[in-house]
C-alpha cells in the first residue's frame, strides 16, 4: 500500500471540516493501494474539492495535461506552491513520470492552471466505506438498525469483502440524495409514429443524466409493411432504429463522451438480417459472408452494404511509384494487392446504426431449428387482414405481448415474410457475434423460465446496455459483488463459510437500501424499482479463490467447488431477503394471492427448497436477487480476477503498472525464495493451477459457465475463450452447449494460440521482504516490444518501418493445412506471460490481445478494434471474384 506521510494526511484532516459528509482519516486507515489500482482509486472513486476552497500546499492533486487538442491524460502530484494567475507549481510522483508526454518526461515538476487538477479528499478506502455506509444506512427506520447497519456496511466495504457499484462508492453523499444507477431499460419500443416520439424523449432524458439505454424493437413493424392509417409503407423496424439511435451521437456526457444505447430484435423478426448487416463496417467480413452463406436474402443485404470501387488512374500511378521508388516492403505488399485486385472494397453509409449497439432475442424454437438443420421462418402479425376488433387489440396490446409465438397462439392472423435455412442465419449470427462481439445473443425463453416473476410467456425482457443482464422493462441495473478472494483461508484452503454468509446477508440489505436512497428523475423506472425492488448480487474474484484451493479454474474439482460455494450464496441470499420481507414487507407489486406461485417457479423448487414453505407465507423482497456481471475497475482496484473471469495471464505490463500482486502473495505461503535465480525459476514453474484463461479449455470455460448458471435468477456473465483455429461449426456447437446449460447470455471471444504465461521477472525478495512488503515487489521492467516479442521461442518478427507495428509471424503447428496466423500490436501494449505447466493445454503459442486475421478450416477471423479502420486504403481487399480470406 502507498504510504502518505503525517504532514499530508494533517494537511487534509484540516480541510475536511469544509465537507462535513466526508469522513475524516483514521489512524488504522490503510487501503491506499499502489500503482494502477491507486490511480483508479483517487480518480474514479474519491470525492473531490471540485471548487478548490481547500487548496493548501501540500495537497495530492489529480493533474490533467493536454497537447495540442489530444486527449489528455491525468497524473498524480503534489502541489508545491500556489502561483499568481491561477497557476499551480507541482511535483509529479515519481512512479507517475511515465505517463508524461515526451516533451514533458525529464520534468518532476511542472506548472499548471487551477482549472486542470482535481482535489480527493478522500486517500484511503476506508474513508469511502464510511461516507457510503451512512449514506445508505440512513434509510433503516430505526434509529438503533440504522447505527448498527452503518457499522457493518462500512466493515464489509472496508475490508473488501462486499463492493458496491461503482457509482454507489462514487457519488454516495450523506446531505443529499444521488443517481446511483446508469444502466436502464425502457418498454417494448410502440409501433405508432406517436409512441416513438415519446420513446425519443424517454431516451433524451436518460442519456441527458449520463445514463445507458436498452431498448427492444422486435415490436416494429418490419420494412414494407402497409401503414393503413396514411396509405403508406413502412421504412421498417431497422430505419427506426437507425432514427433513435441518432440520439447518441448529439448528447455529450461527462468527460466529453457519448451515452450507450442497446437494442434488441428477435429471432423471427423480418428485419432480422438487415438489422444484422448494417452493424458490419468490415468489407472482409461482408466479403466472408457472402462466399460462405448462401441464402439469397443474406447476399442481397450484404450487397447493399458495400461496393467495390475500381482503381482511378491517379490511384493506379500512386502505387505504381511506391512499387518502384519506396524500400518499405510493407507498403510496397500492399500496393501490390491493391494493383492487382484493380480496386478495393467500401462501405456504403458507414454511419448506420453507430449509435447503439444490438442484440438478438434467440428462442427456444429457433435453437430446436438449428439442431435439426430445419427451416426458419420469419414473420409478423398480418397487419393488412386485422379485422377493426384485432387491429385495436394489436394497437393496444402488441407491444407487451412482443412474441409472434404467442400472438398466433391467441389465433390472431401472422404473415410469413421469409424462410430461410435456420442453419444460415445462425451462421450469420455467430460469425458476426465472433467478429464484432455483436449482435449479443440472449436466450430470451431461457431467462424468461429462470426468472421467478410473473407469466413466462410475456417476453418483457431487454438487455443492459452496460452489463448485458437481463432486466424487465423500466428497470435499472442495481448490482454488487461479494469478494470471493477473501472467503478462503490462504494457509489451510478451507473456505470461510460461516463469514460467506453473513457477508451476504449484509450486502442483500445494503442493496435494497439502495433503492430507496435513489434519486430517480424517471417517474416510470421509480416505480418499477420501488414496486419490484430488484437487485443483482454478483461475485468477483473467482479465479483466486480457485488458485488459493490449489484448483485449476475449469477441473472437475473446481466445479464441485462452484456449486458448494455458489448454492450457499443463492440460499443465503434468498433467506435473506425473505427475511427483508417479514421486516420491512414484500415487494409491491407482489400480490399475496401470488406469494404460491412465486415458489411454485422452477428456479425456486429446484435450488431453495428448505425454504419454500416460508416464501409461500411471506413471500420476497427483492423480485429478482442474484446477476454476476463483469466489474474491471473493482477488480483493478481489489487486485483480483474480473467477475467470475479467469485471470488472462499472470504478467506485469511493461510500465508496472497493472500489477498483479497474486503470485507473490502465494510465494509467501507456500515457496519463499532465496536468490533471485530461485525466484525466476519459481515464478517461471507455476503450478497447474495457475493456468490462465487462454490456457483453459473451451470447454472447461462452458462447463464452468454452466455450473454457474444455474444459481442465478437472473445471468452470469462470462467470457468464453475460442481458439483461433476453431472451425465456425465448433464455435456454434459450443454457444449450442451453452444454450443446453442454461446459459442465458453469451460473451464470446477469440484468444490466439494458448498463453505462455512467461511474466516478466521480479527481482527476487528474501522471506522477510515477502513476508512484509509483498506488494512492493520491485519488478524489472520489459525493454519494449521488440524485445519482449523476441524473448518468446520460435518468433519472427518483422518490424514496420513506419514504427506504428510489429508484425509475429508464428509458425505452423500441428496442422500444415491451414494457414499460419500474423499478430499486430501496437509497441505500448505488449504483455509477457509467465511459463506454467497446465492439464489440457492448447497450442504452445503465444496470446497477444491484438488486432488479428487468420483462416483455418475455411473459416476466418477477424478481431476488429475499430470498423472506422476496414475501408482504409492500405487495407487490400478482395475483387468481386476473389475470396478474401485465401491462404497467405
Amino acid at each position: 500500500m502507498f504510504e502518505y506521510n503525517l504532514e499530508q494526511i494533517k494537511i487534509l484532516n484540516s480541510s475536511l471540516k469544509k465537507f462535513p459528509y466526508i469522513s475524516l482519516i483514521d489512524p488504522k486507515d490503510n487501503k491506499s493501494f499502489e500503482g494502477e489500482s491507486r490511480f483508479y482509486f483517487l480518480n474514479f472513486y474519491t470525492k473531490k474539492d471540485t471548487d478548490l476552497i481547500s487548496l493548501t500546499p501540500g495537497d495530492l492533486l489529480l493533474v490533467s495535461l493536454s497537447k495540442h487538442g489530444q486527449e489528455s491524460i491525468k497524473v498524480i502530484g503534489n502541489l508545491l506552491q500556489i502561483l499568481p494567475n491561477d497557476e499551480l507549481e507541482i511535483q509529479v510522483e515519481s512512479n507517475e513520470l511515465h505517463k508524461l508526454p515526451s516533451d514533458l518526461k525529464h520534468l518532476k515538476i511542472i506548472t499548471c492552471l487551477k482549472k486542470d487538477v482535481e482535489k480527493p479528499l478522500e486517500l484511503y478506502f476506508e474513508q469511502v466505506a464510511r461516507r457510503v455506509a451512512k449514506t445508505i444506512a440512513k434509510f433503516e427506520k430505526k434509529r438503533k438498525r440504522r447505527m448498527e447497519m452503518e457499522q457493518k456496511f462500512a466493515t464489509e466495504i472496508a475490508t473488501l469483502n462486499f463492493l458496491p457499484a461503482p457509482t454507489v462508492l462514487n457519488r454516495s453523499q450523506s446531505d443529499q440524495k444521488q443517481s446511483y444507477f446508469d444502466a436502464y431499460t425502457l418498454a417494448n419500443l410502440p409501433d405508432s409514429r406517436i409512441g416513438l416520439a415519446q420513446f425519443r424523449q424517454e431516451i433524451i432524458e436518460i442519456l441527458s443524466h449520463h445514463g445507458c439505454v436498452g431498448v427492444n424493437a422486435a415490436t416494429l413493424r418490419p420494412k414494407g409493411s402497409l401503414i393503413s392509417s396514411i396509405n403508406i409503407e413502412s421504412p421498417g423496424a431497422v430505419t427506426w432504429i437507425n432514427d433513435l439511435s441518432k440520439t447518441t451521437e448529439f448528447i455529450i456526457q461527462k468527460g466529453n463522451t457519448k451515452g450507450k444505447q442497446l437494442t434488441s430484435l428477435a429471432d423471427w423478426h423480418p428485419d432480422v438480417i438487415e438489422f444484422i448487416v448494417s452493424k458490419i463496417n468490415d468489407p472482409k467480413i461482408l466479403r466472408w459472408i457472402l462466399d460462405n452463406v448462401k441464402d439469397p436474402l443474406i447476399i442481397k443485404e450484404v450487397k447493399q452494404k458495400f461496393k467495390f470501387f475500381p482503381l482511378t488512374e491517379v490511384e493506379k500511378k500512386y502505387h505504381e511509384n511506391i512499387l518502384s521508388t519506396s524500400s518499405d516492403e510493407v507498403a510496397k505488399n500492399a500496393s501490390k494487392i491493391i494493383l492487382e485486385e484493380a480496386g478495393s472494397w467500401k462501405i456504403i453509409n458507414q454511419d448506420f446504426l453507430a449509435g447503439t449497439d444490438i442484440a438478438i432475442a434467440i428462442s427456444d424454437q429457433f435453437m430446436n431449428a438449428v439442431k435439426i438443420n430445419a427451416k426458419w421462418t420469419l414473420k409478423y402479425p398480418d397487419l393488412i387482414n386485422l379485422s377493426r376488433k384485432q387491429k385495436n387489440f394489436y394497437d393496444a396490446n402488441w407491444s407487451k405481448i412482443n412474441n409472434v409465438f404467442h400472438w398466433e397462439q391467441l389465433n390472431y392472423p401472422v404473415k410469413n415474410y421469409y424462410e430461410i435455412n435456420a442453419k444460415n442465419l445462425w451462421d450469420l449470427i455467430i460469425y458476426c457475434s465472433l467478429h464484432l462481439n455483436q449482435p449479443l445473443i440472449y436466450f430470451v425463453d431461457t431467462i424468461n423460465q429462470a426468472s421467478v416473476v410473473g407469466d413466462k410467456s410475456k417476453n418483457l425482457i431487454v438487455i443492459d446496455p452496460l452489463n448485458h443482464l437481463p432486466l424487465h422493462q423500466h428497470s435499472v441495473c442495481n448490482l454488487g459483488w461479494i469478494n470471493l478472494a477473501n472467503f478462503i483461508d490462504k494457509s489451510s484452503g478451507n473456505i470461510k463459510q460461516t463469514e460467506l454468509e453473513e457477508t451476504v446477508r449484509i450486502a442483500v440489505r445494503f442493496l435494497d437500501n439502495v433503492i430507496d436512497a435513489n434519486e430517480y428523475f424517471s417517474l416510470q423506472a421509480k416505480k418499477h424499482a420501488l414496486g419490484m425492488r430488484p437487485i443483482g448480487l454478483g461475485i468477483i474474484g473467482l479465479h483466486d479463490f480457485f488458485i488459493w484451493s490449489s484448483e485449476r479454474y475449469g477441473s472437475k474439482k473446481s466445479r464441485a467447488t462452484i456449486d458448494l460455494v455458489a448454492s450457499t450464496i443463492a440460499k443465503t441470499a434468498y433467506r435473506a431477503s425473505v427475511d427483508l420481507a417479514v421486516e420491512k414487507k414484500p415487494y409491491k407489486f407482489l400480490k399475496r394471492k401470488n406469494f404460491k406461485l412465486l415458489s411454485e417457479s422452477n428456479y425456486v423448487k429446484s435450488l431453495l427448497s428448505e425454504i419454500v414453505e416460508k416464501i409461500t407465507k411471506k413471500g420476497l423482497r427483492n423480485s429478482c436477487v442474484l446477476a454476476s456481471a463483469n466489474s474491471f475497475e473493482l477488480s483493478k482496484i481489489v487486485g483480483v480476477a474480473n467477475g467470475v473471469d479467469a485471470y488472462h495471464s499472470f504478467y506485469l505490463d511493461e510500465n508496472q503498472t497493472s500489477k498483479i500482486s497474486l503470485v507473490d502473495e502465494w510465494l509467501q505461503y507456500n515457496e519463499t525464495p532465496n536468490s533471485q535465480s530461485e525466484y525466476e525459476s519459481l515464478v517461471s514453474n507455476l503450478p497447474p493451477y495457475f493456468a490462465s484463461a487462454t490456457d483453459i479449455p473451451t470447454e472447461e470455460h462452458v462447463k464452468v459457465q454452466n455450473s454457474l448458471e444455474k444459481f442465478y435468477d437472473s445471468a452470469v456473465i462470462k467470457t468464453v475463450y475460442i481458439s483461433e483455429n476453431a472451425s465456425l461449426e465448433q464455435v456454434e456447437k459450443t454457444v449450442e452447449s451453452l444454450y443446453d446449460g442454461q446459459v442465458k447470455v453469451v460473451n464470446l471471444k477469440i484468444f490466439q494460440g494458448s498463453a505462455k504465461n512467461y511474466q516478466s521477472v521480479s527481482n527476487y525478495k528474501t522471506t522477510e521482504q515477502l513476508t512484509n512488503n509483498l506488494k512492493a515487489t520491485n519488478e524489472t521492467k520489459t525493454t519494449g516490444l521488440l524485445s519482449s516479442v523476441q524473448a518468446l521461442n520460435s518468433k519472427q518478427v518483422t518490424v514496420n518501418p513506419s514504427g506504428n507495428d510489429v508484425i509475429v509471424e508464428k509458425p505452423k503447428i500441428n496442422e500444415p493445412q491451414k494457414a499460419t496466423s500474423s499478430v499486430h500490436t501496437q509497441q505500448n501494449s505488449t504483455v509477457i506471460h509467465s511459463n506454467n505447466s497446465n492439464e489440457n493445454t492448447m497450442d504452445d503459442a503465444t496470446s497477444l490481445e491484438t488486432n488479428h486475421e487468420i483462416s483455418a478450416n475455411n473459416w476466418s477471423i477477424q478481431s476488429q478494434s475499430s470498423q472506422d479502420e476496414a475501408c482504409d486504403k492500405s487495407e487490400p481487399l478482395a475483387n468481386p471474384n476473389q475470396n478474401v480470406f485465401t491462404e497467405k
